[in-house]
């Protein structure tokens, strides 16, 4: 076994492939509707990157466990879609897309959809912005 895989990480690369399947999953056309471009602005990689994200061996996926940056994009990503889930429930899930989808008119989204808000801005700032507006919403839910 790789050095690599034995060495202290914040995520192990069963975790990083499970973070990176459901994010994949969430991309599609029936949930966030990403195109490739979009997916990488959200989790701050290069469409390069990206691909080679995707096609990951599991020492590649070790690598990836030990980017930070990456790490938090996910989390933040998975938080807003639990977030949304909970708020739109007992609602079918595409209500939750929607609203991700939909334009907004809360001041920080600046009347475009929070997905469109993420994506103009591509930092983790705003990704932590939108996280927050939901939870928000949770604690009055």
């Amino acid at each position: 076994m790789n050095d690599l895989l034995k060495e202290k990480l914040p995520c192990t690369p069963d975790q990083m492939r499970a973070a990176i399947s459901w994010f994949l999953g969430v991309s599609e056309s029936d949930h966030w509707n990403l195109v490739v471009e979009e997916q990488a602005v959200l989790l701050g990689v290069t469409i390069e990157q990206l691909l080679k994200i995707k096609n990951s061996t599991e020492i590649d996926l070790a690598i990836l466990c030990d980017d930070r940056q990456l790490i938090v994009r996910l989390s933040l990503l998975l938080g807003i879609y639990k977030a949304l889930r909970i708020i739109s429930s007992p609602l079918p899930p595409s209500v939750a897309c929607k609203w991700f989808l939909n334009p907004s008119s809360f001041n920080l989204y600046r009347n475009k959809s929070p997905k469109d808000y993420i994506l103009s801005e591509g930092t983790v700032e705003s990704l932590y912005k939108v996280r927050r507006h939901l939870d928000s919403l949770l604690a009055y839910n």
